[in-house]
């Protein structure tokens, strides 16, 4: 066990060392407008533009280093269904190109817009994505859980602005050093995409760990890809748990409350007649609902270190 205790920190502390020397990501909150310029030593590769009201537009200017690209960003929305996306592109050379979108999706009043995506991924309780790829130009969409892959080739910026009818909840940008640009970007085969988009998150330094451990439990004879096998689906079962935690009890915990209020009151009301046996009825639902949300998480966490006291079984010397 201290083995692999011990080979999990390592490649932490790796992780850590390397990708924060290689990129920084600076975060703006509630911008309207915003010019940055790339510190000393790096690029900009990637721009996010997150929580824009629907209804509203939005103009980017991506300098690349004297040649300079825009995007303007139109939205509308019918009956507060129908959402209406045009993305224009101006080239340096002052041509443009239009691509529309249209959603589908009832109730929905924000979107985020993503430059130079390096992996598509929403969720359908979220904002509405909007995926942009400049060299060649293209526009997707994404109304559901899925990964589309990432775009086909990078420009990169010396400084952009950033401006907007109404304000961004989150503007993101990406600078990378001239050496990252040169291995990944350039060459993304060289490490695996997939593995550098894992890398390239919020999270990558615990992804990047996880894939690094896959690989070495791979490695035990006879019973090394199977207990991989299980581990990725066991750590993709973990990662929903949690992840719909976060999605209902932190991301979106105002109206998460209000529904399960509300669900309680009509089940504390039904069937009850007086206001004691109400109260009774009231106080066993959340009662209930806090030992069953115990349990979940309680069970994924026991389910992590079961997983992994399974693999030290079965390498020697831990």
């Amino acid at each position: 066990m201290r083995f692999i205790v011990g080979i999990l920190i390592a490649l932490i502390l790796i992780g850590l060392t390397t990708v924060v020397s290689a990129k920084q990501e600076f975060n703006f909150t509630q911008v309207s407008n915003l010019q940055f310029q790339a510190p000393k030593g790096m690029s900009i590769v990637r721009i996010d533009a997150e929580g824009l009201t629907t209804g509203s537009n939005q103009t980017f200017v991506l300098n690349a280093y004297g040649r300079v690209y825009t995007i303007t960003i139109n939205s509308s929305t019918t009956f507060n269904a129908w959402h209406t996306f045009v993305i224009t592109l101006t080239y340096p050379n002052g041509t443009s190109t239009s691509r529309t979108l249209e959603m589908l999706k009832p109730f929905a009043n924000k979107y985020d817009v993503r430059i130079q995506y390096f992996g598509l991924q929403a969720n359908p309780f979220g904002n509405m994505q909007i995926y942009i790829q400049l060299d060649p130009f293209d526009v997707k969409k994404a109304e559901i859980p899925v990964d589309m892959g990432y775009v086909e080739s990078f420009l990169i910026f010396s400084d952009v602005s950033f401006t907007s009818t109404v304000e961004a909840e989150k503007v993101s940008i990406l600078c990378i050093t001239p050496e990252e640009y040169d291995k990944y970007f350039k060459n993304p085969s060289a490490l695996g995409f997939t593995e550098f988009w894992l890398v390239s998150t919020s999270q990558e330094v615990v992804k990047f760990t996880w894939q690094k451990f896959l690989e070495a439990v791979r490695q035990i004879p006879v019973a090394g890809e199977f207990l991989a096998d299980g581990l990725n689906f066991m750590a993709i079962i973990v990662g929903e748990t949690f992840y719909y935690v976060k999605l209902f009890l932190i991301d979106n915990w105002d109206i998460t409350v209000l529904t399960y209020e509300s669900i309680a009151m009509m089940y504390a009301i039904s069937s009850s007649r007086d206001i004691f046996r109400m109260f009774e009825r009231y106080t066993n639902f959340h009662i209930r609902t806090a030992e069953l949300i115990y349990k979940v998480v309680v069970g994924a966490v026991r389910l992590i270190f079961d997983l992994i006291k399974a693999v030290g079984s079965l390498i020697p010397f831990t």
